[in-house]
């Protein structure tokens, strides 16, 4: 089943082009501001940019499962963040995010509390597709995101 599932996700990434690139799994495309969110989540990852990536967090993500179960430790959380099923074989494995060399969006699906985004990710020995949380609030007139990862 993951296999299948892997496949059919390598499928969609390739058959994403650039002007199909920020598209939900429902083909409506994403807001110009959450685009913009995912362009700095994408460019702060491959840029190993620990700071940012942290400031991208959603805030109660962050609060309890960087401060509160790993202590505030920023380099295993931030290890943990990018796991997930290899490409081309069954498995799953956690990358390091300061191994990371390339990440792709590969596509969006609307949730209730956002989106789950699913990424490619690669640190040059191993591709694994890493499914993250945006979490989309409005307050004030202003819409805020935030990533949200694993539990635990």
């Amino acid at each position: 089943m993951k296999k299948i599932l892997s496949i059919t996700l390598l499928i969609l990434s390739f058959s994403c082009g650039p002007s199909r690139k920020y598209v939900c799994l429902d083909n409506k495309k994403l807001s110009k501001e959450m685009i913009s969110f995912l362009n700095e989540f994408e460019q702060a990852s491959a840029n190993h940019d620990s700071g940012k990536l942290i400031e991208l967090l959603d805030s109660e993500y962050r609060k309890v499962q960087l401060f509160e179960l790993h202590d505030g430790n920023i380099d295993r959380f931030l290890n943990e963040l990018f796991c997930g099923s290899f490409i081309s074989e069954a498995g799953f494995k956690c990358l390091k995010y300061n191994s990371i060399k390339e990440i792709n969006f590969v596509r969006a699906e609307n949730i209730k509390e956002g989106y789950t985004v699913y990424y490619k990710v690669s640190d040059g020995n191993y591709e694994v597709i890493c499914s993250l949380v945006v979490t989309v609030k409005t307050s004030n007139k202003k819409t805020t995101f935030g990533i949200y990862g694993a539990l635990g």
